[in-house]
């Protein structure tokens, strides 16, 4: 489970950065909803024996050896890339955050900001990828390295050929890094405006 891979690293003392953290916070509970999150079962491109079912897997896993002493922050971000989150200091807080569905914070209306108003911002199309590459050892085949690759026939029409490549840290799952093409590709396409208001 990589977010528990992530706790390790975080909490260690001999191998990881806990000597540097033993005065921070870090909300292990807030790492436990995560690590939830990462094993739930989700379906993969492989038939189950019933017809009408699917192999299922973990969501995020995390095959991977560190074998080199490395900045500390940019491993620590590695990491939680596979589950699609980012590690941030605050003070003497170490936080989380994940990319997932979440409950809605607050609801904001014209009766609640100035004014002013909203004020949209529409992402350049050149950030709009159309295909997206994504590489991963391949734990089925010796862990050779493999790609993946998807596309959007209708946003290649549109905007041209604007692929992505990457590479999924830890990953050996061909459905992981399908999982991962799809996410970017869609959140690419589909997370287009910004907005900004008081």
């Amino acid at each position: 489970n990589p977010a528990w891979i992530l706790w390790d690293l975080l909490t260690n003392d001999v191998y990881g950065i806990g000597e540097y953290l033993k005065d921070v916070n870090i909300d292990r509970w807030a790492f436990y909803k995560v690590a939830k999150y990462c094993d739930q079962l989700v379906p993969t491109s492989l038939p189950a024996s019933d017809a009408n079912e699917f192999v299922q897997e973990r969501r995020f896993s995390c095959n991977i050896l560190i074998q080199n002493a490395a900045e500390a922050y940019q491993t620590i971000n590695d990491i939680a890339s596979v589950f699609r989150s980012l590690v941030y200091f605050d003070n003497l807080d170490v936080l989380i955050s994940t990319n997932n569905l979440k409950d809605s914070v607050y609801t904001f209306t014209n009766d609640s900001v100035t004014s002013d108003g909203f004020s949209y911002i529409g992402s350049s199309y050149r950030t709009r990828f159309t295909a997206v590459k994504v590489g991963y050892k391949d734990k089925d085949d010796s862990f050779l390295p493999k790609y993946e690759y998807i596309e959007d026939p209708e946003g290649i029409l549109r905007f041209g050929l604007l692929q992505k490549e990457v590479t999924a840290v830890g990953c050996t799952s061909r459905d992981q890094a399908l999982r991962l093409a799809r996410w970017i590709l869609l959140t690419a396409n589909l997370e287009e405006e910004s907005v900004t208001f008081r």
